[in-house]
């Protein structure tokens, strides 16, 4: 049995059904043993949502990797992150030339970055095993793997 996350009380975030939301402005909470907010936080309105699904699938993947994993590195004053992608705005998506319907809008993906000796090949493996992804989308990219839990599919980048 992997992570399972709890909501903390009187949290600076609310759950909607499936998703976490915030805004950094009211705080940057851990919200997994080796996640905080601001890891998942769109860098121009600084919210974040993530789908609770995905943290707990990234934890259970950071978990198993044994080193750390690099989403976002998103401020209160970084005009954008020097990490991967959690959630994206509107506005955000379209200045990257995300995909327009894609599940970053909703929470519910992550680019992730892997550190330390782990390869981006190993941790399309550890994402690949994980529930959480193995059911929606991953795909691997030259210095990252996405991830989501919308509908299953698989690319390269």
């Amino acid at each position: 049995m992997g992570y399972k996350f709890k909501a903390e009380k009187n949290a600076p975030y609310g759950i909607y059904g499936d998703i976490i939301c915030g805004n950094l402005c009211d705080g940057d909470p851990q919200l997994s043993p080796h996640f905080k907010a601001h890891e998942f936080a769109c860098p121009d309105c600084k919210e974040y949502r993530i789908a609770i699904a995905v943290l707990e699938g990234l934890e259970n993947v950071r978990t198993r990797a044994g080193v750390p994993l690099y989403v976002a590195k998103t401020s209160l004053t970084s005009p954008n992150n020097t990490g991967g992608s959690g959630y994206r705005c509107p506005k955000h998506n379209k200045a990257v030339a995300g995909a327009s319907n894609s599940m970053h809008l909703y929470g519910r993906a992550v680019d992730v970055h892997p550190t330390g000796a782990l390869t981006v090949a190993a941790l399309y493996s550890l994402m690949l095993a994980e529930p959480a992804f193995r059911g929606g989308g991953i795909g691997r990219y030259k210095t990252f793997i996405h991830g989501d839990n919308g509908p299953k599919r698989r690319w390269r980048g």
